[in-house]
This record gives C-alpha cells, structure tokens and sequence, in this order.
C-alpha cells in the first residue's frame, strides 16, 4: 500500500471526451483523449514531475512552519487546497476515513488530509505524553474540551461541540471518564 504522501500522479488517457470532469473530480493531474499526441503526453508527465516537486518543497515548508510555530501551539494540516494552521484547541474531531483523516475544526470546516490517525496521535502528543486528545474508537480522536454529552444508550457515544455523535468503544469508557475528570 501507497503512503498517503507518496501518491502516483493521476492521468486519464481515453476516447471518451465526457469523463473528464469526473477525472479532474478526483485530483487527475491531465486527461488526454485518444489517440494520444506525443507532445501533450509529455506535457503530462512534466506536470507531474513539477507536482511531485512543489509537494515535496511544500511538505518540508509546512514542517519547518511547524518547528518555527510550535511556540503558538499550531500545527500545519496539509489538504487538498494546501495547508491549514490550526491550534490543536480548535479541532474538535479526527475521524478516520480509510488512509485519510477528515478533520472536523471549531469554526466548522472538515478537512481531508493524507494522514493517518496514529501520525495526529504522535502530532498531537507532548514530550511528556500529556495531550487533551483521547482516542475513544480506532476511527476517532477527540478533544476533551469538546465533549458535550456522553450517552450511554445505544453502545455508549459522545456528542460532540459540533453535534457530531463519535462512538465510545466499551473497552475505552473506564479510560474515558479517568481522563475526562484529569482533563478539567
């Protein structure tokens, strides 16, 4: 499997002129129709090298951001649009979509990013290992000063400050509430 990062460039290559909105729908770099002209195949692959190139420069720009920033306790979240500064007070969910996490902020935006939950657990985790994220579910972290609500019904689930429900693993509630009550 594919780090998340390291990604292959996308290029359609078909007859069929229709698809190409959909193509670009999911990050194609190009979309060529058949038959292919040598030139424009060229141009695609060049793209791609540019692409693979800024990535790399942008990745190790949002790290060093990181290092310069740590003294205001935000952190770079890379997305799909480029990079979000958030402080880790703002983001109230984590919540694993296959290798991707969506990020659910305060201010209500969701981003997709390429990373997986246990790089946010390691991110988000101090020296010390204190942190005021818990993870309640493999497929979630949360901030503690997020919880509203925690319902027991239904299996357990945590409402969130952002009316987002997040399931509490049973084998997690104990862990829960010890950390919940340290928390505040």
């Amino acid at each position: 499997m594919l780090d998340p990062q390291e990604r292959p460039g996308i290029v359609f290559v078909t007859a069929y002129e229709q698809y190409a909105i959909r193509a670009f729908k999911v990050s194609a770099v190009d979309y060529l129709l058949k038959p292919i002209v040598p030139g424009e195949l060229q141009t695609a692959v060049e793209k791609i090298m540019r692409q693979d190139q800024a990535q790399r420069e942008a990745v190790m720009a949002a790290l060093q951001e990181n290092l310069k920033t740590t003294a205001l306790a935000k952190i770079a979240i890379p997305h799909q649009e480029g990079f979000s500064f958030l402080d880790p007070q703002d983001i109230v969910v984590l919540e694993a979509s296959r290798s991707y996490t969506q990020v659910h902020v305060l201010d209500g935006r969701r981003l997709l990013v390429a990373r997986s939950l246990r790089e946010f657990d390691d991110l988000l985790t101090d020296d010390e290992g204190r942190t005021p994220f818990f993870r309640p579910h493999r497929s979630y972290i949360i901030h503690l000063g997020h919880v509203r609500e925690w319902v027991r019904k239904d299996g357990g689930f945590l409402l969130m400050a952002n009316d987002l429900k997040v399931t509490i693993a049973r084998n997690r509630q104990d862990e829960f509430l010890r950390r919940y009550r340290s928390f505040e």
